[in-house]
């Protein structure tokens, strides 16, 4: 990724950005049976959104997202903003309901704080109750991606409107203050960037009581792959158990993408060799 282009991903993505900045390590909590699989397949899951845990997010996120921008003076400041500047209509995509036109895969992962081989006690009870394995991750591949790999990495934001305000305000002065790096893009290259402000808005945003998770998200879209350039394939397929269940299977080299360290996952790896001999 050139300076550029991180200069600018910080001025469209500011939250984004700081969370980077503050990230420690990336967890996956989940079964044993699922850990071992993700060893012997050299593959992770990425699930549509319908089967999340939480079926009301995608309804909070484009509400709390249309009352800041049509309520809010911040709100209107902004779509003002991206009007006069950049000739991009927010009214189209709030009008919308946030409609984006693309199938989404999503996998679910966690900050880890480092050197801590305990866990989330609110993360075992959710996602590890019985049989939990917490595998951390070499977040470095994910993070300084998407190069090859054409998955998006998005932090969760927890908001409630008063921290979305604080948000749009940032982002409003982002983007005026660092006006003369925009400038030197084409329309097509800027309109893509706040095209995806709201894009990861949608996805991203989640209702504060669930802060605890600290949730990470590695998003997988087969129609935005495209802009990625050469990347490596993944599968799309439906799980046998459940027919409206579609599943994005990212292959992966477990040895380089996950780390060496997580609990519960010296077993699992143990488990997946034992079954490979």
């Amino acid at each position: 990724m050139s300076n550029i282009s991180i200069n600018l991903g910080e001025v469209f993505f500011p939250y984004q950005y700081s969370k980077l900045r503050e990230l420690n390590e990336l967890s996956h909590y989940t079964d044993f049976g699922t850990a071992i699989k993700i060893f012997e397949n050299n593959e992770l899951w990425l699930s549509e959104p319908k089967l999340m845990n939480d079926l009301s997010e995608n309804k909070y996120s484009k509400g709390i997202l249309k009352h800041v921008l049509t309520k809010t003076n911040q709100g209107k400041n902004f779509k003002l903003l991206c009007s006069r500047l950049f000739s991009f209509n927010i009214d189209n995509l709030v009008n919308s309901n946030f409609t984006f036109q693309d199938t989404r895969y999503i996998a679910s992962l966690s900050e880890h704080k480092l050197n801590d081989y305990n866990g989330e006690l609110c993360m075992w009870d959710r996602y590890g109750r019985k049989d939990g394995v917490c595998i951390v991750l070499n977040k470095e591949p994910i993070i300084n991606g998407p190069g090859h790999i054409p998955l998006f990495v998005s932090s969760v934001g927890y908001f409630t409107i008063e921290k979305l305000i604080n948000h749009i305000e940032n982002l409003t002065r982002s983007i005026t203050n660092n006006y003369f790096m925009i400038d030197k893009l084409s329309q097509k290259e800027i309109i893509n960037y706040l095209y995806f402000i709201f894009y990861f808005a949608v996805v991203g945003i989640k209702h504060p009581s669930f802060h605890d998770e600290n949730e990470w998200r590695l998003i997988y879209s087969p129609e935005q792959a495209g802009t990625l350039g050469d990347y490596v394939p993944i599968k799309i397929e439906s799980t046998k158990n459940q027919e409206s269940k579609a599943v994005a299977k990212f292959p992966i080299d477990t040895k380089k993408q996950f780390g060496p360290k997580g609990v519960g996952m010296k077993e699992a790896q143990l488990e997946s060799e034992r079954k490979n001999q």
